[in-house]
């Protein structure tokens, strides 16, 4: 498989946020690495394109919980559906400021 064929859907909602640029800086690295990435900044538009469109690998940010969302929690809200997601996709969380019971949660689901 060629790496543009590898289809990324990267979760995190300070992606254009200046202050910020650690999620900006690890999307454009992927980017320039070769690989079909896209972003979203709301878990809701996870799990949308979750039904759209098949994906290899979900990066998800850990700590959404200034996101005004339908889902009303952190990324980690994906709970079940992270488990539905890893059974035929691949799934990275990652957090620069995730609280402890973020992880916790988290790791609860693998």
């Amino acid at each position: 498989m060629e790496k543009r064929d590898f289809k990324i859907l990267f979760l995190d909602d300070e992606i254009n946020d200046k202050n910020s640029n650690v999620a900006e800086l690890a999307f454009d690295t992927i980017k320039k690495a070769g690989y079909s990435i896209e972003a979203v900044s709301k878990m809701s538009d996870v799990i949308e394109a979750y039904y759209q469109k098949y994906y290899h690998l979900f990066i998800l940010d850990i700590d959404m919980g200034e996101v005004k969302d339908s889902t009303k929690e952190r990324g980690t809200v994906a709970g079940e559906f992270l488990k539905r997601l890893s059974s035929i996709s691949n799934v990275i969380v990652f957090s620069g400021a995730g609280e402890f019971d973020d992880w916790l949660h988290v790791a609860n689901y693998h």
